[in-house]
This record gives C-alpha cells, sequence and structure tokens, in this order.
C-alpha cells in the first residue's frame, strides 16, 4: 500500500527522530560502566547531532514544496512510533537505567537503528536522487552504529555456550593428527577427542596413491613394456 506526504513533514520528522536518537545515547553512555561503551554512546550522540542538522536544512529547503511523494512505507506512523520508543528509554522520570539493564539498552538502541535504516532507505527511494549523497552518508553510518551495537552485544551481553559437537574442521595445529581439539563449555578447558585419520589426511593418502599410479604410467609410457619386463626379470634372477 503506497502512502504519500511531503519532503518537508518527512524531514521534520527525521529531525525529531535524530534529537530522540542523540538523547538516548547520552542518557545509554550515562547507564553503562564500561568506558569504550560510554566512548561509543558519545560518538553516536554527536553523529546524531549532525543527522539532526542535515535534515533540518532539507526541512528548510521543502518549507514551501507542497508536493506529495509516495512512499512504501508508512513512515509517518512509523517515524512516531520510533520517536516514542526511544524517548521512553530514557524519559522516564526516574533514575538513568531504571526498568532496563544493558541487554534491553541494546537491544532498543539496535531496533531503532534497523527500523531507522529500512525509513531513510525508503525516503531515499522515494525522492528519487534528490539529497542522495546527504542520505547515503547519513544510511551509511546508521549502519555503521547497528552493527557496533551488535557487536557490542555480543562480547558484553552472556549467551549460553552450545554444546560441544564432533567438528569435521581439524585446527591447522592439528592437520596431520588423528585428533580433534573441542573446547569444553562448561569448564572453559580443550578436550582432546580420538577420533582416527582424520578425513583431510585420507584425502592427502588417496592423492599420494594417485601419484603414484600417474607416475608409473608415465614410466611405462616411456620405456615401454618389454623393457619393463626384462627389468623384473633382472630382479628376480630369471
Amino acid at each position: 500500500m503506497p502512502y504519500k506526504t511531503t519532503v518537508h513533514k518527512v524531514a521534520e520528522l527525521a529531525v525529531k527522530a535524530e534529537e530522540a536518537g542523540e538523547g538516548y545515547y547520552r542518557h545509554l553512555a550515562q547507564v553503562v560502566s564500561d568506558r569504550k561503551v560510554k566512548e561509543l554512546c558519545g560518538f553516536f550522540a554527536a553523529q546524531e547531532v549532525e543527522h539532526r542538522e542535515q535534515f533540518q536544512k532539507i526541512a528548510d529547503e521543502a518549507k514551501h514544496d507542497d508536493a506529495e511523494k509516495t512512499f512504501s512505507l508508512d513512515v509517518v506512523t512509523m517515524m512516531h512510533d520510533g520517536i516514542n520508543n526511544l524517548k521512553r528509554g530514557y524519559q522516564s522520570g526516574e533514575k538513568a537505567g531504571a526498568g532496563l539493564d544493558l541487554k534491553g539498552c541494546l537491544e532498543l538502541a539496535l531496533n531503532a537503528e534497523e527500523e531507522t535504516i529500512k525509513l531513510y532507505q525508503d525516503i531515499q527511494s522515494a525522492l528519487e536522487g534528490r539529497y542522495n549523497s546527504v542520505l547515503f552518508k547519513i544510511i551509511h553510518e546508521e549502519h555503521n552504529h547497528a552493527d557496533t551495537i551488535r557487536s557490542v552485544m555480543y562480547k558484553t551481553v552472556k549467551k549460553p555456550q552450545p554444546r560441544a559437537t564432533y567438528s569435521e574442521t581439524v585446527l591447522e595445529e592439528d592437520k596431520y593428527r588423528p585428533s580433534v581439539k573441542l573446547a569444553d563449555p562448561k569448564k572453559g578447558q580443550k578436550v582432546i577427542i580420538h577420533q582416527g585419520e582424520t578425513r583431510d589426511s585420507f584425502k592427502d593418502y588417496v592423492y599420494i596413491v594417485l601419484l603414484i599410479i600417474l607416475f608409473l604410467g608415465l614410466v611405462l609410457a616411456m620405456v615401454g613394456p618389454q623393457s619393463i619386463s626384462g627389468a623384473v626379470k633382472l630382479i628376480l634372477g630369471r
């Protein structure tokens, strides 16, 4: 279903969305204790300020443009929802971080970034090249935000480790050994599990046998069967 609205309306909402994003990252910087995460949040907040200024320029330029553009997403509703979600994350009126642990804060930030990327891509498509360079830069930076948040979540939020299983992939140091080292998820140690010859070693033997057969075939082709027969008789003493 297509949705219609003006560039000015969309740009104004984007300004508010970036303001909400800036406020949320500044809030998150107060919540977390990790210094690197604090610095990242401060950096993200600064970039949101830049995005807000860029969208403000677009809103000012399109102020008297009443022509409506067609969007594939309901950008107006989605932006309102995103703004409200971010504001609820840091305007609780209570102590910073109340009601949300680090995982919850990061999940909210990641969801907001992913939704923002989809919205801005739809806006970029609807404007058909207008403000393309500005929107491309903003979308690229929002992608970087999302990727960084995923990395932080992976490193800081503990997840249950999967059970150790037999692996067909042999470590480089064990390529020619008849065992595979697997991590023990309970003890954080390495466990050596004997498996006999590995699949890679078996392939190596097959290659060697094929090379020997190929070499013998070349020798046979070069000296001829009669010469080989004479050599065999000489060796056997016949």
